[in-house]
């Protein structure tokens, strides 16, 4: 569905939608609504042709637009005052997703992951509970969709890579020897 102009709001200079990256913003409301519809026309067509979809999860944190009531995909450096931060369940996240499965996602190969990289910004309990609640919702929807597997970076990187070689220096994105690894895993199993 593409956005109309009701859909952006204005801030530092520039155009932008909550649902949308920052790289689509622009100065000019014309323009920047013209990028938003090209990334849409993209994204349809990247789904018509692809036949397999690797599907990454990051967190289970979300923040709700207190305004609209729904979920963003970008704050875009706004007041943290219009937002609410929250912890989607997994039943919230097999909804979402089985909504896809059972539409645009129907015919194709779908791979699920769980990104290893920490989000430490939210604490390492809130950290861990988001990546369980994630990693539970995969396994339901590989149990109901046959055309959707799981793939275990997460577990790599945690439980096989544990020494810090793996890691960059944040000790919390893996090095390029944990991608090469779980890239040569991935190309395995595929």
């Amino acid at each position: 569905i593409y956005p109309s102009i009701t859909d952006l709001q204005y801030g530092n200079g520039k155009w932008f939608s909550l649902y949308f990256h920052s790289s689509f913003s622009n100065a000019d409301v014309t323009l920047a609504l013209n990028a938003m519809r090209q990334g849409v026309d993209r994204g349809a067509e990247a789904i018509n042709k692809a036949d397999t979809y690797i599907i990454t999860f990051g967190t289970a944190i979300a923040y709700r637009h207190t305004e609209t009531n729904k979920i963003v995909a970008n704050c875009h450096k706004l007041p943290q005052s219009h937002f609410q931060r929250e912890m989607l369940s997994v039943d919230d996240i097999v909804k979402r997703y089985t909504s896809l499965l059972e539409s645009v996602l129907k015919n194709k190969r779908v791979i699920f992951t769980v990104s290893p990289i920490r989000h430490l910004s939210d604490g390492l309990e809130a950290n861990s509970l988001s990546k369980a609640i994630l990693r539970v919702a995969i396994g339901e929807l590989t149990r109901r969709f046959p055309n959707t597997r799981y793939f275990p970076s997460f577990e790599i990187v945690n439980d096989e890579l544990r020494d810090y070689r793996f890691y960059a220096n944040d000790m919390t994105h893996p090095s390029q020897l944990a991608i090469d690894y779980i890239w040569e895993r991935f190309s395995d199993a595929a």
